[in-house]
């Protein structure tokens, strides 16, 4: 084992702590990820597949974390070559894995809107057909207390002709028969809220992979310097 002094002791120590951050953002990253893939499988019949990729790397990343910080927490103890160049190699992949889910985040953001469009419309026609996708804009509508895409004569124009009940308030302990028409829907279109709701969410996963990646970035330049410093305390030593 080799022995570091001065400036070169100093950042193996800090990179000590910086392992230790890095399990914390693991747990936040993996956090992030599970939460908004929690939220998008809410909602799963009027998102895209690759809306559900990023949320999955973020999960699996957090996870990968946890490994790498160990070869990381020995390699800098144990003054080891091997493994802090190990961990330098794993971090700067974790960098491009991190980088590419938070750019590809905001790009999500910026094709929810269109995306949202195609698939309500799609899915409208399939309301009186499908179980699941009337249970599903049932409940994006109740939540959301919106109706139809821009507004309740959406559903009017639709294949089923008329006002699902889910676009109008009803009280608690009410017959749930009402006539819900375009007077009494919702005023709001969904579309916009669910745009917003989506955006929001995307945001958050670009966020997360973007500013976790700045962070470990910091990471891979402490480790390159350890692991150049423990082999010159090599090289020294060996003569």
């Amino acid at each position: 084992m080799a022995n570091l002094t001065g400036s070169a002791n100093f950042v193996k120590y800090l990179l000590f702590i910086l392992n230790f951050c890095l399990v914390i953002t693991g747990i936040i990253i993996l956090s992030v990820g599970a939460t908004v893939q929690g939220v998008y499988h809410g909602i799963n019949g009027f998102l895209d597949d690759n809306y559900f990729s990023i949320p999955k790397l973020l999960i699996a990343i957090g996870v990968i974390i946890f490994i790498v910080a160990f070869f990381g927490c020995c390699g800098a103890i144990k003054e080891n070559y091997c493994m802090v160049l190990t961990f330098a190699v794993l971090m700067i992949t974790i960098f491009v894995m991190e980088l590419s889910a938070g750019i590809s985040g905001y790009v999500l953001r910026n094709e929810a809107a269109q995306m949202l469009r195609v698939n309500l419309q799609r899915t409208m026609g399939d309301y009186k057909d499908l179980n699941y996708i009337a249970a599903l804009w049932d409940e994006v509508q109740k939540d959301f207390k919106c109706c139809g895409l821009d507004n309740a004569t959406d559903w009017v124009n639709s294949p089923i002709a008329g006002v699902p009940v889910s676009c109008c308030q009803i009280e608690t302990g009410t017959v749930t028969t009402v006539n819900c028409t375009t007077e009494n829907a919702f005023d709001r279109g969904c579309l916009k809220l669910l745009t917003t709701y989506i955006e929001e969410h995307a945001v958050s996963l670009g966020a997360a992979g973007v500013i976790v990646a700045m962070i470990q970035l910091v990471g891979v330049f402490l480790t390159c310097y350890i692991a150049k410093k423990i082999r010159q305390t090599y090289r020294h030593s060996s003569f």
